[in-house]
């Protein structure tokens, strides 16, 4: 899949999974957050997979966002996982804040994702800073750059220990052993 969409072996992919309006999950702060990342010398692109592709267009454009640091999909929910495969990080920023983990928090995990959050999104925050599986920015700007390049170093080493606390806390099988008691 990684040849098929020109994705060059060094280069870093970003994912976003989900929908996208003006409420929690808005485009603008993807928008700002590649605006920002311009900044760093690795290479890389965003993967959107989402439904609201449109929505998203339309709002990259008025963010000027050029057409090349950036793909969208809009897949159906058994063909996700198969694009989230050619990620290397999975995205989960909001602009409002909100005590949400979000299911593409464990779904990132579960793929081997490292997650990159922003400290508004508190549930997300919460398990990335427990259990060392990503990166929490505070801001978009220079600060989180070098955060940025550190944790993209450090990705191969995090792989497995995302799908484990994916497998130990998010699988069906411990969330129907927590109900039962």
């Amino acid at each position: 899949l990684k040849t098929k969409m020109n994705i060059i072996d060094n280069e870093i992919i970003f994912i976003y999974s989900g929908s996208l309006g003006n409420n929690w999950n808005n485009p603008k702060v993807y928008a700002r957050f590649i605006k920002n990342l311009r900044k760093v010398d690795i290479p890389h692109r965003f993967l959107f997979v989402t439904p609201n592709v449109k929505e998203l267009k339309r709002t990259f454009k008025k963010y000027v966002i050029r057409h090349q640091e950036y793909f969208t999909v809009s897949a159906t929910l058994e063909k996700v996982p198969k694009y989230l495969s050619v990620g290397d990080f999975g995205l989960n920023l909001m602009d409002r804040l909100d005590i949400r983990m979000s299911i593409k928090t464990s779904e990132y995990l579960a793929m081997g994702l490292p997650i990159i959050t922003n400290s508004k999104v508190l549930g997300a925050k919460e398990i990335v800073e427990q259990y060392k599986v990503g990166l929490v920015l505070d801001d978009f700007e220079n600060s989180s750059i070098k955060k940025l390049k550190d944790i993209i170093k450090k990705k191969d080493h995090m792989v497995l220990k995302c799908i484990r606390v994916a497998d130990e806390n998010f699988s069906t099988e411990e969330v129907a052993k927590r109900c039962r008691g």
